[in-house]
């Protein structure tokens, strides 16, 4: 990503030609024989550029390994375009992805620019989510048995998504990946969890990009340089003021040892047995990156690395920062909009006003006497618990969260609107007749109150709070789900003292709104609620990317969010055989080369 075309659409700091080329002679020179590039990088300007370095300097090809990637479109007829693309847009129909005519017709591309007749490493940029894993892998295989590629690699992807790749080309018999570049640094330790254990299991080398941080980890907290001003990402990723800590003991450690900061950066890694990328704009990266070798670290300086890492990742935590992460964050407010929305509309149906004042709202609609309001209070009480019971235990995982909530809210609502139709025009009557049960309407009112409970128990009683638990990150979890709570009792308190006051002063009124109120939160369900059954955690943050109005589209998750069960089936059923290592047991590893800004 280093070099190419300065020009290109918001990456005013790639090298040029004629400053690439001495940086690339530099590197050769010290070792450094392995080159990353991606075809998409300067849209096709970066890969001819390493090419010629071979032919300039006379580098005998089988002495470098060259890495390239691809997904994205090149656009020669637009050398300085760098599109935001969708599969099926345009001009870009074709033009990326991992179909398989665009990975052969892609790969084809890159051998032209590079000038040589393989690839040494081929891996996915991103992964394709609308072009099945057996069609990927069989086409990447089949470059492999062709000789245009030799080895396979991926980047960038949850690691179930990964892993479901290694797998259908393992059961297939075809040639699975050897390399995985993830983000992975100092300040970004998510990929541990899950990628990293993965990787080590299956043999499979790690060749983390981004490993100083897009520049943080290569000086001072306060210091800035172009990319750092003109580069979103960073911030969106690294600028947390929890990072300064971990930025600071680097330059400590750096002082100690007599290095740079981007050698203690890289030297950890190192340690970590990870081959990074690392980003070479200038002669001293490139003597940085050779001195990583050399550095040093004892276990008690890991360790010590690692846990102000993990220190510094929880300090900070205060309730202002938590704050920031919700209202600057897309997906993290989208999810707590809708959280908060959820708990409203909850209490809005009416639930705690015919809680409080049930024996009252059934002396409305005909039963007479304090022995028959609260017997039909407490078959009330009885219908919710049963049918709650039910849907808890039976319907909230077979059938989901949205469904249910539908139609219950939806019940509820009607149920509403009877009552309030029937108090306006028989409530005079009603209130007149101080003989005897309540009248036919009276009866069907009734019968509506506990289809209400029926439908609370179906939709309302519990959907919040399941959801509500389900989307949220681990690091906002608490908060949002405190806020939920507070919004929710808040509310009951608010709605408990002014039954009276509406019932007196509204009448029907009362249960008009509350089904009005009710009919607006089946809309708002419809349009913005997305079923949370059998989508896994790692497809929120893609899902919430999305305009929380258009959640309607993408209501039910693909096989591809909910395949992590696929996954889990595969290894119980043993259908996954031990693959990844090479032949004499040692894992895989590979070195990746990229750009870091000054």
């Amino acid at each position: 990503m280093t070099f190419g075309n300065p020009a290109w659409e918001g990456s005013p700091w790639v090298l040029s030609e004629s400053e690439a080329l001495p940086l690339l002679k530099k590197a050769y020179d010290v070792g450094i024989n392995t080159w990353e590039t991606a075809n998409t990088y300067s849209n096709g300007e970066s890969e001819p550029i390493i090419g010629k370095a071979l032919k300039t300097y006379g580098i005998p090809r089988s002495k470098v390994v060259i890495l390239t990637k691809l997904y994205y479109p090149v656009l020669e007829d637009d050398p300085n375009a760098r599109p935001q693309p969708a599969l099926n847009d345009g001009r870009l129909v074709n033009q990326m992805g991992l179909s398989r005519k665009h990975i052969f017709e892609a790969v084809e591309g890159s051998l032209r620019r590079l000038d040589t007749d393989y690839i040494d490493v081929l891996s996915l940029h991103r992964l394709d989510h609308d072009t099945s894993p057996t069609e990927i892998m069989r086409a990447l295989h089949d470059l492999v048995t062709m000789g245009k590629v030799h080895y396979l690699g991926a980047s960038s992807m949850h690691c179930w998504q990964f892993a479901r790749l290694q797998y259908t080309a393992k059961i297939n018999g075809w040639t699975p990946f050897t390399c995985m570049s993830n983000l992975h640094n100092l300040l970004y330790r998510e990929e541990e969890r899950e990628m990293v254990p993965f990787c080590k299991v299956e043999g499979i080398g790690l060749i983390p990009w981004s490993p100083i941080a897009r520049g943080l980890l290569t000086r001072l907290w306060a210091e800035e340089t172009d990319r750092s001003r003109q580069d979103a990402k960073t911030k969106k990723w690294f600028r947390g003021n929890q990072n300064e800590g971990i930025v600071t003991r680097v330059e400590q450690f750096a002082k100690v040892k007599g290095c740079s900061m981007s050698s203690i950066a890289l030297a950890w890694l190192l340690h970590r047995e990870a081959c990074p990328i690392v980003g070479l704009n200038s002669i001293a990266r490139i003597e940085a990156a050779s001195e990583a070798l050399a550095v040093k670290l004892s276990s008690q300086e890991m360790s010590y690395l690692q846990v102000r890492a993990e220190q510094e990742a929880h300090q900070g935590h205060s309730y202002w920062v938590i704050a920031q992460d919700i209202f600057t964050n897309r997906t993290n407010f989208q999810r707590f909009f809708l959280a908060v929305m959820l708990f409203l509309f909850h209490k809005f149906t009416g639930t705690g006003s015919l809680n409080y004042y049930a024996p009252t709202i059934f002396g409305l609609i005909g039963v007479r006497g304090t022995s028959n309001t609260l017997l039909t209070t407490g078959v009330y009480g009885i219908v919710k618990f049963v049918t709650t019971i039910f849907y808890v235990a039976y319907l909230v995982d077979r059938i989901g969260r949205r469904l249910p909530l539908l139609v219950g809210a939806t019940i509820q609502a009607t149920a509403m609107l009877y009552l309030a139709l029937y108090i306006r025009f028989a409530g005079g009557s009603v209130a007149e007749d101080t003989a005897g049960g309540p009248p036919a309407g009276g009866i069907v009112g009734i019968v509506a109150i506990y289809l209400y409970a029926f439908g609370w128990s179906f939709g309302h009683s519990v959907a919040c709070y399941v959801v509500a638990a389900e989307i949220f990150p681990t690091r906002i979890r608490s908060f949002c789900m405190s806020f939920c709570f507070f919004i929710n009792w808040i509310v009951d308190y608010g709605i408990t003292k002014a039954t009276p006051v509406m019932l007196t002063e509204l009448g029907w009124g009362t249960f008009l709104l509350y089904a009005m109120l009710t009919y607006v939160g089946v809309v708002f369900i419809f349009f913005c609620l997305p079923e949370m059954k059998g989508r896994s955690i790692e497809s929120m943050d893609d899902l919430f990317q999305r305009p929380l109005w258009m959640m309607w589209k993408h209501a039910y998750p693909t096989e591809d969010e909910k395949v992590r069960h696929d996954v889990q089936e595969m290894m119980h059923l043993g259908k996954i055989e031990d693959a990844g290592d090479h032949a004499d047991g040692k894992q895989a590893s590979a070195v990746h080369v990229e750009r870091a800004s000054n």
